[in-house]
């Protein structure tokens, strides 16, 4: 167990049929997470954001190490969202390396990743959910996309513009205004390929929940529209847009 939150990390071999045990690294998430989670895989893969490859793991309670929590009552095994790990990376939190934030700044995948956190409301992007390997990063876990309120589909649709921190953006926010309009056009040009691949996301195979499904598309749907101008917002640009 490499992570003892709410929903309990597991590192470890993964056996699948054509490839062999594999390095996964699982999290026991309920069944709305691993929706969320496969969702965001899905429009990350889509957009070629950089990110652990996804996978979909059978977890049998027995295999675990002992005194590993278990959150799923007395179902002995159960389907959970992991990711296949990456080698030789740190979350960045633990990486401390010296330029870190700048090097993130310059990831060429930097504003795409901003504007999806944008898009999905995501408020969990801190230190420890961004992997490097002192060079290249990758984003990992989405489960506090949507602002983290799926566990109520009202809120999906009632709360379409809700608080969260855009760790990514607010950093940006935060240089030389030179800085923040060189990447005017990039977050324009990221906005429109999120937006692209949230609308050809298939849904239908990925939440099989009607309630669940049309809750998250219409939260999707809804903020996509001002997407540019909520970025823009962030980087302290008002409406300057391309």
């Amino acid at each position: 167990m490499v992570s003892n939150s709410s929903h309990p990390v597991l590192a470890g071999l993964v056996t699948t049929g054509s490839r062999g045990p594999i390095h996964c690294h699982v999290k026991l998430i309920d069944a709305r997470g691993l929706v969320v989670e496969s969702v965001c895989a899905w429009v990350l893969r889509c957009a070629r954001i950089p990110s652990p490859d996804p996978c979909l793991v059978w977890v049998n309670r027995s295999v675990l190490p002992k005194k590993t929590p278990w959150p799923y009552g007395e179902v002995e095994a159960t389907l959970c969202f992991g990711t296949c790990t990456v080698l030789m990376a740190q979350t960045l939190r633990r990486h401390q390396s010296a330029g870190a934030n700048e090097r993130l700044l310059s990831w060429p995948a930097f504003p795409l990743a901003g504007a999806f956190d944008e898009a999905f409301a995501n408020d969990d992007r801190g230190q420890q959910n961004i992997l490097t390997d002192g060079k290249r990063f990758w984003l990992i876990d989405n489960e506090h996309a949507f602002a983290n309120q799926y566990a109520n589909i009202k809120n999906l649709r009632s709360n379409l513009r809700p608080y969260f921190a855009n760790t990514l953006l607010d950093l940006a926010g935060q240089q030389q205004a030179n800085n923040r309009l060189r990447l005017k056009d990039l977050l324009n040009r990221a906005c429109g390929d999120i937006i692209k691949c949230i609308r050809e996301a298939p849904f239908a195979q990925l939440v099989s929940d009607d309630d669940l499904r049309t809750g998250l598309q219409f939260f999707l749907d809804r903020r996509s529209p001002s997407l540019v101008e909520d970025c823009m917002s962030r980087l302290g640009l008002g409406t300057l847009q391309s």
